[in-house]
């Protein structure tokens, strides 16, 4: 499907956002962390790392988005899956708030419905800056980031415009203005919405992108330990 093409523009991204023969680079990424609401959490409290989620205060109090296999995928390939499964079923146990969609967890702990949730670090930067009671947390080990990339069509009509575009996507004042779109720019050299989403600040894994049977794996195994 895809044909190999190695942006000079690529340089400007650190390695795991870039594929090593070509075949595509990351634009922008989403984060996975733990999200709360100040005014429910003291910073203090809040959990610093996913396994603090097992603490018995948290029991009904956690939402987690209904089909977030990627960010169990993503911690079984960073943990082994031993340890990922582990902490997972006993999550599991923690009668866990079950919502469709990462921005519909924010605006729920924004509004109180409950404290926490596994949520997209930059929703909740953008709601923010718009004065929303919401925060999050850049200390869990690792941050889950899905890459939201750009490659170069096998039997793209017009192949070298298409490099010319992928050139333009990867290019600083495109990132830029993705930035100013309020998502985080793959670029290592432009600055994120907020210096706590600073890649060089952040213990990253990137979430199943190897093949479909390890993203299908996942899923089964997902459902499995949560009973969806």
């Amino acid at each position: 499907m895809l044909a190999p093409y190695k942006s000079p523009e690529a340089r400007n991204f650190i390695a795991d956002f870039v594929n090593p023969n070509g075949y595509w680079s990351a634009v922008y990424v989403n984060y996975r962390a733990v999200g709360y609401n100040p005014k429910l959490v003291a910073e203090k409290d809040a959990p610093k790392q996913w396994e603090d989620l097992l603490d018995a205060k948290w029991k009904g109090k956690i939402s987690l988005e209904e089909e977030d296999y990627v960010w169990y995928g993503g911690l079984a390939k960073f943990w082994g899956k031993e340890k990922a499964q582990k902490m997972m079923r006993a999550l599991a146990k923690q009668d866990i708030q079950w919502r469709k969609g990462h921005t519909l967890i924010s605006q729920l702990i924004a509004a109180g419905e409950f404290p926490l949730g596994v949520i997209y670090a930059h929703r909740i930067e953008e709601m923010k800056q718009r004065g929303a009671p919401v925060e999050w947390v850049n200390t869990v080990d690792p941050v889950v980031a899905t890459l939201n990339g750009a490659g170069l069509s096998s039997k793209a009509p017009h192949p070298n415009t298409a490099r010319l575009f992928i050139d333009f996507l990867l290019s600083k004042p495109a990132q830029q203005r993705l930035r100013a779109l309020r998502r985080i720019p793959a670029r290592s050299d432009v600055e994120p919405l907020s210096p706590k989403m600073d890649q060089s600040k952040l213990k990253l894994a990137i979430a199943l992108r190897d093949s479909v049977e390890e993203y299908n794996t996942g899923i089964k195994e997902f459902r499995e330990i949560f009973g969806r």
